[in-house]
């Protein structure tokens, strides 16, 4: 079924962020564009007009407004406000691809052209740029268009080689456009030019593998030129490709006769070799198994009434060769067969008649000049004496055979006389046998080319037949040349006669060859004539609904129904159409109707069945609209509870997969997201928007492989639709590498022993920059480098960081991954050299999604070598447990415990070497999307390992600390977020503070200053931090 081509070209989202005027949208036109998105175009415009009172200046809101008019079918109201984007931005390019694409939909293809013309004179200087590839693109669909349609119009009109001519226009303009390849081969096929045909259905298949009526029709090439194989081959791929449509049902009967003609052909090469043997008995015996097989098979007859004459059975032989030529009256051979066989039996008229047929065939054979002998022989045996008024005499006594045996014998006496071959063409056409008709009255034109009598009858000869195009081309000629005598008068009358049979006959060829438009343009054609045609109205509702446009199908069949009301086809269509449209009572009302007026029957089975699951269906679609509704309302759990029961009811339904996927994505729970994304692009492959929402996250999550994988999925199923358009530009703009830059401003006190509260004031700026060298879901390795610089206000001293890190991570299976790190810092303290680190870390991870959600077990160590104090020179070990739990679709709660060691280098260096223990516990919730919260607890105990300076070393210290905090965080964009960390923690310790003669005494003794070790205090710490993706 043909897409309508202009869908979703019309969204924002195709501008490039450099087009739109305004910094960042405004959440009403983001409400808005989600509401498109959805489909909900009723809201979406109300929110854009609030949108477009509050920022009536904002280009970027008409462009919108513009798409839900358009989608509404406003066309008048979308032009105005597209045309208004554009007043305010006029190089904003945009809208004026919307205002083209809705000057296409009204048919002011002028219009449309001016538009794109202007983009392409608006982006010369960047003809790269997406919108001006789409105008340059759109301009060549509108040439090719046209030549399409001139094409169409002049192939309804047999008008073939005027037709290819423009066929080969546009197939120059756009040589891999499938559709006008497929013209061609029709149009070819209609000039008798196989092998043109051929080529042209070789390339729509070469660029659209899946065209089942292609590879119908170079099958059925190959079946009429004998070529059984070749064309089993091809009927077996449409029947794999639509088992089910009207060609594969075709290929399947074509397949049986083409295996049924090969063992044909082999039983033939036998029976000639035994004929050609003299072999009588076998070869009747073989021709007997073919006849059994294809009673009406020419050939077959011809050479078993040659057996037959052979062996002297000259009657068996005379009906073995009648039928022959009956079946095919171009066999001259059989038909001079016949002739000397009627000769033999003594019927010398009926040998005449058979021996001129065959000198009249003009074919250049032997058999064609024995029977110019043999004719002039029989010739002098009868009279030929019968005139026009006898053989009236024998039509008005019934006698047809006699009439029609003394018109052949006036004709063979004077072949010139064009009113009788007339007469023997009305005797045949009252007998029945239009196609002998047809030669008799076109042989009386030949002879006198301006008989317009005789062009009148040949039409009528064709109605009966039903070959209303070519009586159609008949009833033209003769008005075209004698308008005003009484044939033209009569041609004219006959012509209005014919003209919907015409049309449909035309439409029902568009619709064999799968060209819909074409079909449904003849039956507009119809309704402009005869607009209460309930059959024409039928059929434009069933081409709408093949043109996934409901609602226009709805309309004519609710009309035809109207004017009919017991027309059961009309109602079972119209009961469909509801139930796509999800209008279940009215669907429902149609099935029953249905039943009503015929209780049996096809129509019925198809009622029942749908009455059978409508019900169901109902109940699935309403959930599926509440989920909708609650994820409008931003109730998250909700909507993903009505999607869960959706899934329970229908679980191959990918939409709710990918809806489930949606709500995880906007709450942050990315490998949820992408696991939910997976399963609906699992059941449907071909799901273009789900290929694109699983690239986005696996870009989010630095998974550029899978990310760059995905998109060109996305490209690739939506082609011509806004999915594919972005994932396009998802490619172009898709890198290995990303700059981050962040800036944290940070307040804290300290009181210390019970001293004054002191506060103090620093701020930090940071840039980083990775670079994915491997990096899919499963595995990936990447390397990253970061500069940092802190400065605290009171006392304005600064330090400087440079760090370098990389990383490799494996996911061993779907629920456990292993992950190792290491890392250099180089560090600065006044902009000298202060300490150099190097680091290492192992983990893994666990995710049993139940009980706990996740759970992972890291070790790390660090080395540190200070350029200042080699007293601080230390090493570090740490180990860890972490556990989280999911407690609802908004809430996780989370715990860890660690075990760390501090080691000094030098053990004679300082008191800092410890081993500490901790615990911390923290609970975060999702408020909303972008928005997020969290709590947390902290308890440690760190034990130091060399006695305390204070006590003389004859003590050891021991302090613990405990620690609340809390944090929000919000996502400004994708790119941009801002968090706000609040913390309190206090330290208690073991060892009183020295008094101040103590003090005085340590320092007295000891030759360094006393090491300062922590304990006895309490701090807390407000942060604020914002950072910035590139």
């Amino acid at each position: 079924m043909h897409s309508f081509f202009l869908i979703s070209h019309l969204s924002l989202s195709s501008a490039s962020a450099e087009d739109v005027p305004t910094p960042h949208a405004t959440s009403r036109l983001e409400e808005g564009k989600a509401l498109i998105g959805g489909r909900n175009y009723g809201q979406a415009l109300s929110v854009l007009l609030d949108a477009a009172a509050e920022e009536p200046d904002n280009p970027a809101v008409y462009n919108s407004l513009g798409e839900v008019y358009y989608r509404l079918k406003r066309y008048e109201e979308a032009t105005g406000v597209l045309k208004k984007g554009i007043e305010l931005k006029p190089d904003y390019l945009a809208p004026r691809i919307g205002l083209g694409i809705v000057y296409e939909a009204t048919g002011d293809m002028e219009g449309a052209r001016r538009e794109y013309g202007e983009i392409l004179r608006i982006g010369e200087a960047a003809p790269d740029a997406p919108e001006v590839k789409m105008a340059r693109e759109r301009l060549k669909k509108i040439e090719v268009g046209e030549y399409l349609r001139k094409g169409r119009e002049l192939f309804s009109q047999r008008k073939f080689d005027e037709a290819l001519d423009e066929f080969n226009l546009a197939i120059s303009r756009d040589p891999d456009n499938p559709t006008v390849h497929f013209m061609a081969g029709l149009t070819y096929k209609e000039l008798v030019k196989p092998k043109d045909s051929f080529a042209a259905f070789k390339k729509v298949v070469e660029l659209q593998p899946g065209n089942v009526v292609a590879r119908f029709n170079i099958g059925d090439i190959y079946f009429s030129f004998g070529s059984y194989k070749e064309a089993i081959d091809e009927f077996r791929e449409v029947l794999k490709l639509a088992p089910d449509s009207r060609e594969g049902k075709e290929a399947g009967f074509l397949i049986k006769k083409s295996e049924e003609r090969l063992m044909m052909r082999k039983y033939f090469e036998e029976a000639v070799e035994a004929i050609k043997n003299e072999n009588h008995e076998i070869a009747e015996e073989i021709l007997g198994k073919i006849l059994e097989t294809e009673p009406n098979n020419s050939f077959a007859l011809y050479n078993i009434g040659v057996v037959y004459f052979k062996t002297g059975r000259l009657t068996e032989a005379a009906e073995a060769l009648k039928k022959s030529v009956t079946i095919d009256s171009r066999d001259v051979k059989a038909r001079y067969q016949l002739a000397v066989v009627y000769e033999d039996l003594r019927q010398v008229e009926d040998a005449i008649i058979e021996y001129d047929r065959v000198v009249s065939s003009g074919v250049d054979i032997e058999e064609v000049k024995k029977a110019k002998e043999k004719l002039e022989i029989l010739k002098r045996h009868i009279t030929v004496k019968k005139g026009v008024e006898s053989i009236a005499l024998l039509l008005e006594s019934g006698d047809i055979k006699g009439a029609i045996e003394e018109t052949e014998a006036l004709i063979s006496k004077e072949e010139g006389n064009e009113e009788a071959h007339l007469m023997l063409g009305r005797i045949y056409m009252r007998q029945g046998e239009l196609d002998k008709a047809i030669t008799s009255i076109k042989k009386a034109i030949g002879i006198k080319s301006d008989y317009w009598d005789a062009y009148i009858l040949l039409g009528q000869v064709y109605e009966l037949g039903k070959r209303y195009n070519e009586a159609g081309d008949v009833y033209r000629g003769v008005v075209s040349n004698v308008p005003k005598t009484k044939q033209g008068v009569v041609a004219a009358e006959l012509l209005k006669s014919i003209s919907i049979p015409i049309h449909f006959e035309r439409a029902r060829r568009y619709m064999d060859n799968g060209d819909l438009d074409g079909a449904l343009m003849e039956i507009k054609s119809i309704l402009e004539t005869a607009p209460n045609d309930p059959v024409a109205l039928y059929n434009a509702g069933i081409l709408y609904g093949r043109l996934d446009r409901p609602e226009d199908s709805e309309t004519y069949l609710k009309k035809a129904i109207e004017i009919r009301p017991d027309y059961v086809q009309a109602r079972l269509q119209l009961g469909l159409v509801y139930q796509e449209l999800q209008n279940f009572s009215e669907a429902e009302s149609e099935f029953r109707a249905v039943l009503r007026l015929t209780p049996e029957g096809r129509e019925a089975t198809v009622a029942k069945v749908r009455l059978g699951i409508i019900k169901e269906e109902e109940a699935f679609i309403t959930h599926m609209k509440e989920a909708f509704r609650l994820m409008k309302a931003e109730d998250f759990v909700g909507a993903k509870e009505e999607l869960e029961t959706v899934i329970a009811i229908a679980p191959k339904n990918y939409i709710a997969h990918f809806q489930i996927g949606s709500i995880l994505a906007r709450l942050d729970r990315i490998d949820d997201a992408i696991d939910a994304m997976k399963r609906a692009v699992d059941i449907k492959p071909d799901y273009a928007i789900a290929h694109l929402s699983l690239g986005q996250l696996y870009e989010k999550e630095e998974m550029t492989k899978d990310a760059r994988n995905a998109y060109r999925r996305a490209s690739s199923f939506g082609a011509g639709t806004r999915e594919g358009e972005m994932a396009d530009v998802a490619v172009r703009r898709l890198r290995n590498w990303r700059i981050s830059g962040s800036m944290g401003h940070t307040m804290d006190s300290n009181i210390s022993y019970g001293a004054k509260r002191r506060t103090g004031v620093s701020t930090g700026h940071g840039l980083n920059l990775s670079y994915n060298i491997y990096t899919t879901r499963e595995k990936g390795f990447s390397v990253s480098t970061s500069v940092n610089r802190s400065l605290t206000y009171e006392s304005q001293l600064s330090s400087l960081s440079y760090n370098g890190n990389m990383r490799w991570y494996h996911q061993i299976r779907p629920a456990q991954s292993y992950d190792i790190s290491g890392g250099y810092t180089y560090s600065t303290f006044e902009m000298k050299p202060s300490y150099q680190s190097y680091s290492y870390s192992v983990s893994t991870s666990l995710r049993p999604n139940t009980i706990p959600t996740t759970m992972s077990v890291s070790y790390s160590f660090s080395d540190t070598s200070s350029f200042i104090n080699k007293g601080s020179d230390a090493r570090q070990h740490s180990l860890s447990l972490s556990l989280s739990q999911s407690l609802s679709l908004l809430g996780s709660f989370s715990a860890s415990y660690s075990l760390s060691s501090y080691i000094n280098k030098d053990l004679r260096g300082s008191n800092y070497a410890s081993r500490s223990n901790s615990l911390s516990v923290r609970y975060s919730r999702n408020i909303k999307p972008g928005l997020s919260a969290s709590v947390g607890y902290s308890i440690g105990l760190t034990s130091y390992s060399n006695p305390d300076s204070t006590t003389f070393f004859t003590e050891f210290r021991r302090n613990i600390s405990q620690g609340i905090s809390s944090s929000i965080s919000y996502r400004l964009s994708e790119k941009v977020s801002f968090s706000v960390d609040i913390s309190s923690s206090n330290v208690t310790t073991n060892l009183k503070r020295p008094t101040a003669e103590e003090q005085q005494k340590l320092e007295d003794i000891l030759a360094a200053p006393i090491p300062t070790v922590g304990g006895g205090y309490r701090k807390e710490t407000l942060s604020m931090n914002i950072s910035v993706a590139f």
